[in-house]
């Protein structure tokens, strides 16, 4: 019988297994799709390495960072881009000025005003409630007296960070990453856009797995788990 099972092969999970195995416990991870890391997965594409999930690393961030430190992989931040700058508002391409540039970290720090006071702890996502999170990233903009174009740019950076409808996403999850990065708008940015791993985060999470010795099952989808006085029994969609 083991003492472990690990449902889920993504950071967590592994991270869960090794940490279990290294102590001594036997550990099995099931994992439902056919490879490891969850949400996080590198592919190529027209011959370049791509991130198709978490793509993004920062020392704003001491779980992930401790994990690159811990098996030395290499980074590769991202060079400034070259040529002009500009921004879509208006319905026209803009250049984008200094000035305009400033509106947007203003309009962002105003955005992200609250986050002192209600993510005093952004470590701790249950060591109080936040009332923002249940106001959109789109109604929080709409409330601010931002211009125009920073406005339109904060749209566009909030659809890239969360890949979704601005309608759909908390202002508190804007919120979590601001206070994350120390309360400083330019250490946001660059906290979301300026290092990746050399060698994908695929790399990263195959170094984790590979550092235990739990046993990972992949294609084995969890139906169902009961638990006894005394032991827990899971149930695969195989069988």
């Amino acid at each position: 019988m083991l003492d472990t099972i690990v449902i889920g092969a993504g950071f967590a999970g592994l991270i869960a297994a090794r940490e279990l195995s290294l102590r001594g416990r036997s550990c099995l991870v099931l994992e439902a799709r056919d490879r490891l890391g969850g949400r996080v997965h590198t592919s190529t594409f027209a011959g370049e390495r791509i991130e198709l999930g978490g793509t993004w690393v920062h020392s704003t961030q001491p779980f992930v960072w401790a994990e690159i430190a811990r098996y030395a992989q290499p980074l590769a931040p991202m060079p400034l881009p070259g040529g002009t700058q500009a921004i879509w508002s208006g319905g026209a391409l803009r250049p984008a000025d200094p000035e305009s540039l400033a509106a947007v970290i203003g309009g962002l720090a105003a955005f992200c005003a609250p986050a002192a006071e209600v993510l005093p702890e952004p470590y701790d996502p249950l060591a109080r409630a936040n009332p923002f999170e249940t106001v959109s990233v789109r109604e929080r903009l709409e409330g601010l007296a931002l211009t125009e174009r920073a406005r339109d740019t904060l749209d566009a950076i909030f659809a890239t960070l969360f890949h979704g409808p601005l309608e759909d996403v908390a202002a508190s999850e804007a919120l979590r990453l601001f206070a994350l990065a120390g309360f400083n708008p330019l250490q946001m940015l660059a906290s979301v856009s300026g290092t990746k791993l050399k060698d994908g985060m695929s790399s990263l999470i195959e170094a984790i797995a590979a550092d235990g010795r739990a046993e990972i099952r992949l294609s084995c989808e969890v139906v169902s788990i009961d638990q006894s006085a005394d032991h827990v029994s899971v149930a695969l969609r195989s069988g």
